[in-house]
């Protein structure tokens, strides 16, 4: 009995051929399907996600300290008595600058002659590349004994102020008592002061103090 399936006229080779080309064609679109859903597109990176090199800046360099190349010495002398004159100023001004000048320290001294604290503080305002150093000289009369009284007046203490050049500021201050100065040795231990069994005219004070003035401000330029 011939039995007829449901594609009459059709041979079942020919279905059966039919049949895997379609689960071939099922096959295929599946793994195409599969491989779209594996393959994720990339972000594309926003704008404010982007990252902006910019070049690298050195750090600028510290401008080296600049320090006046002059020091103008100036001062004034005050005395107990009142009326006296001498040339107190000068001498201290040339011991002052014999001393740079031994040393050779960097400023060059010049002599500004006789000028009050106020005078050398507007003098340093002015000035653009100069310290300004003041001394204020104060002597007084011994009147100890009557032999010291007509020896003359003997020098006190000297008052020394360091102006700095352009605003006038003070750099240093400082005082020098003549009978207070103290050396030490190479070993440093203290000596007796400068002026013990020395001269007490105040011309070889004005000296030592000068070169104590000297000791410390050279520290500060």
């Amino acid at each position: 009995m011939n039995t007829r399936g449901p594609f009459p006229g059709l041979s079942e080779k020919y279905l059966c051929s039919m049949v895997c080309v379609a689960a071939l064609l099922c096959l295929s679109q599946a793994s195409l399907a599969q491989s779209g859903r594996r393959k994720t597109p990339s972000p594309t990176p926003s704008p404010a996600q982007s990252v902006v090199r910019t070049g690298t800046s050195e750090p600028t360099p510290a401008r080296p300290i600049v320090r006046p190349s002059s020091i103008i010495i100036s001062g004034k002398t005050h005395s107990d008595t009142g009326g006296y004159h001498s040339q107190d100023v000068r001498d201290a001004s040339d011991e002052i600058k014999y001393l740079f000048e031994l040393f050779r320290l960097p400023c060059k001294p010049v002599k500004g002659g006789t000028m009050t604290a106020q005078e050398a503080h507007d003098r340093a305002k002015k000035e653009t590349d100069a310290y300004v150093l003041w001394l204020g000289i104060n002597v007084r009369l011994d009147e100890s004994s009557l032999e010291s009284v007509m020896r003359g007046v003997v020098l006190d203490h000297v008052d020394y102020v360091l102006f700095r050049s352009g605003t006038g500021e003070i750099e240093y201050r400082g005082t020098v008592d003549p009978n207070k100065i103290v050396q030490t040795n190479e070993n440093g231990a203290r000596l007796p002061p400068m002026t013990q069994g020395r001269s007490r005219d105040v011309n070889s004070q004005l000296r030592r103090c000068a070169f104590e003035i000297v000791r410390v401000v050279r520290g500060r330029l």
